[in-house]
């Protein structure tokens, strides 16, 4: 009994597990959760009179600044579980277009679905945890001074950020935990459990497919962060945090992506050294048989054209399960975020016309 406890699958995040039960769609989580956080800041921003004090004539700078870091921190707060439920859906559709590939029950079939966006308790509080302290140390980072917490020392828009800073870390954290952990499952399932057919390298794009997705889901948290180089001047230690930010989630995007893959790859590589350990020993039998003089051999079997040109096409099938499409994809959500910095300095240059 106590040995099926261990081997029970881990649960799914309850803020995830009630969002996934309403069969709410990313779009739809990130689009009204920034709607709700953006109309809430901005009618609190109003309520404590602050629009009266940024667009005063002897207001000081970093007031606008502050204001536009609390925006950009808001779009990343909804924009990060959106990503997370994004990320849910991919895995379980990289389970269900594998379907014919694995060999397991009906019933085996539903529990490995169910698998996916569930997490081990330890590794997600640690996560969680670690995510926390990240965004309470990286607020220190950008103002080396622990009174940044003085909440009573700063204005309303600067106060958000010692809010939100610990909270957006702790959403990261639990992201990555989250795509790490069914990246993880993805690769053991295509090292132990897929049937690779050589013949047909486009049955395994599912594996590419969530790594792309995991790429994608960090390029955009990236591209969310660019917006913060409009106000590069707010703090003292924010180039530097930002930065550090970039090579994070590059670091992260470029592990979803590959892990994934990895175990088909393990996978694929052995099934080719036997499918061409195979073909040698036919091209051998073929070759044996001609030079005993054999007047049937070369009508027995597969002729040894054809079997050069298996044991080609075995040679070329490629060990990763990325193809040209799919990496044309990839190079075009590496554009995504230089489209997002030229709109952060469309957006600064609209608002500096508007306040002056």
């Amino acid at each position: 009994m106590a040995e099926a406890a261990k081997l029970e699958p881990p649960p799914i995040p309850q803020p995830l597990r009630f969002a996934d039960s309403l069969g709410l769609s990313p779009v739809w989580i990130g689009g009204s959760l920034g709607a709700a956080l953006l109309g809430g800041f901005l009618l609190l921003e109003w309520a404590l009179g602050s629009f009266e004090s940024m667009l005063a004539p002897d207001a000081p700078p970093e007031r606008g600044e502050d204001f536009r870091v609390s925006l950009v921190m808001l779009v990343l707060a909804a924009y990060l579980p959106a990503a997370q439920m994004a990320g849910l859906r991919a895995s379980r559709r990289a389970v269900e277009e594998l379907r014919r590939l694995l060999h397991c029950s009906e019933d085996g079939f539903a529990a490995l679905r169910g698998e996916m966006g569930s997490v081990h308790r330890l590794g997600y509080c640690c996560s969680a945890m670690a995510g926390l302290l990240i965004g309470i140390l990286a607020l220190v980072a950008v103002e080396p001074d622990w009174g940044v917490y003085g909440l009573l020392r700063h204005y309303p828009e600067a106060i958000s950020h010692r809010i939100l800073g610990p909270i957006l870390g702790l959403l990261t954290g639990i992201l990555v935990h989250s795509r790490i952990s069914d990246s993880r499952r993805l690769s053991r399932l295509g090292r132990e459990r897929v049937e690779v057919d050589l013949l047909d390298p486009r049955s395994l794009a599912p594996f590419a497919r969530l790594g792309l997705q995991n790429a994608l889901i960090f390029i955009g948290a990236i591209s969310i962060t660019l917006l913060f180089l409009a106000d590069m001047g707010a703090a003292p230690g924010l180039v530097k945090l930002l930065v550090l930010l970039f090579l994070l989630y590059g670091a992260i995007a470029t592990i979803g992506m590959v892990l994934p893959a990895l175990g088909i790859r393990d996978r694929i590589r052995e099934v080719k050294r036997e499918a061409l350990e195979d073909c040698r020993k036919r091209i051998r039998h073929t070759r044996d048989a001609w030079q005993a003089g054999s007047g049937g051999a070369r009508g027995e079997g597969t002729g040894m054209a054809d079997l050069l040109a298996y044991r080609s096409l075995i040679e070329a099938f490629p060990e990763w399960p990325f193809n040209a499409p799919l990496l044309t994809r990839l190079l075009l959500y590496l554009a995504i975020p230089l489209g997002s910095w030229i709109a952060g300095a469309m957006v600064e240059r609209g608002l500096d016309r508007l306040l002056d």
